[in-house]
């Protein structure tokens, strides 16, 4: 793995941290920002560990999907909890009324989709390097 893609994958690990904080102090949108963070960081050390790079803005998702999810290299349900992530993400960051609140046990979902995403990142990583290793 190289150096870059391990510090995605630090960052990452800090935000899902953060994220679990923010899930004990009653803060579900806070949890939920931080967890798709800890998402896109994943994502991010694993296009990283392949030389990708990923447009800015929600373009990248689109590129993460046809690179990893269309190519059968990662399961379709991780991409779809990524995508929500992202659209929770955006109701807590930018909602404003009472409808856009996140619900604590959706919260305390997407960061445990977070989770999983993050340990699937972390094994494609090591497995990607142990390849180019043998390679």
């Amino acid at each position: 793995m190289n150096d870059v893609a391990r510090a995605w994958l630090r960052k990452c690990k800090d935000n899902l941290e953060s994220a679990d904080i923010f899930r004990k102090w009653g803060r579900p949108g806070a949890t939920v920002d931080r967890a798709y963070f800890a998402m896109f960081d994943a994502a991010k050390a694993m296009g990283t560990a392949e030389g990708k790079e990923y447009p800015a803005c929600s373009k990248w998702l689109d590129v993460f999907g046809e690179v990893f999810v269309q190519t059968g290299r990662i399961d379709p349900s991780l991409f779809e909890d990524l995508r929500e992530a992202y659209r929770l993400r955006r109701v807590a960051v930018y909602g404003f009324k009472e409808e856009d609140r996140i619900p604590r046990d959706v919260a305390e979902s997407v960061l445990l989709k977070a989770t999983r995403f993050v340990d699937m990142a972390e094994e494609f990583i090591e497995k990607a390097g142990s390849e180019l290793a043998r390679g």
